[in-house]
């Protein structure tokens, strides 16, 4: 893994439109800088001042180190106004930016138990880079379910995603459009599979906060459940 507090230059390449406001942004890969898949980094704007903004983001990995390329994935209605979105929006080929500290523990850690991740939104961003990892490794978790979320029906990556699940015998995606029906589909995972299952939420933390309360209610364990809150900035 990469050096903690260290921080690497990332040369932007291009960007991609993925729904009406989720845009991809992709850079060179560093020599020596490396994440697991569901991770998030620290990424700033390189010799640029903000006057009205802390200068810098955490965002997931999209893609995975052997892609050779560093993507993340950003939201551009969370606050309008925003100096740091904005100059996102406005890169252009060449410009540079420094990516610092992959953490996190969004990490799916045993494929041979059941897993279940809830992602509502932007929240499928570290989702991806892990189904990425799963479609360019071969490998064929023994069940994995994934519940995506979108009220409006637009969903980040759909057609990988889509071509992904074809791909792979023990993984199911499926695409919702109500918050009543995720809640339906972990509990009716969590009422089958119990703690012999590992559960990932991703989303809002308002939304994990309520996920994570009904699978306690169901007596899931604390130790089988992550969560990755994403925050409006």
């Amino acid at each position: 893994m990469s050096e903690l507090n260290k921080k690497y230059e990332i040369v932007f390449k291009d960007k991609k439109q993925e729904t009406s406001d989720i845009f991809s942004f992709v850079f060179t890969k560093p020599d020596g800088f490396n994440w697991a898949p569901g991770q998030h980094g620290i990424f700033r704007f390189h010799d640029y001042d903000f006057e009205s903004d802390k200068g810098y983001r955490v965002f997931s990995f999209t893609s995975v180190p052997e892609d050779n390329i560093l993507m993340f994935t950003s939201c551009t209605y969370d606050r309008p106004g925003s100096e740091f979105k904005e100059h996102l929006l406005r890169l252009r080929e060449g410009d540079i930016m420094t990516v610092e500290d992959p953490q996190g523990r969004f990490v799916v850690d045993d494929y041979n138990r059941p897993v279940c991740i809830l992602a509502r939104g932007i929240g499928i961003t570290p989702v991806r880079a892990i189904l990425r990892k799963l479609d360019i490794s071969g490998s064929n978790p023994t069940k994995m379910k994934i519940y995506y979320l979108d009220e409006g029906g637009e969903y980040a990556f759909e057609e990988s995603l889509r071509h992904i699940d074809n791909k792979i015998p023990g993984l199911e995606i499926e695409f919702l459009k109500s918050l009543d029906t995720l809640q339906d589909r972990a509990e009716a995972f969590a009422r089958i599979i119990g703690n012999e299952g590992l559960y990932y939420t991703s989303g809002t933390a308002g939304i994990n906060g309520m996920l994570i309360e009904v699978l306690l209610a169901l007596e899931i364990d604390k130790t089988n459940i992550k969560a990755d809150n994403f925050i409006g900035y």
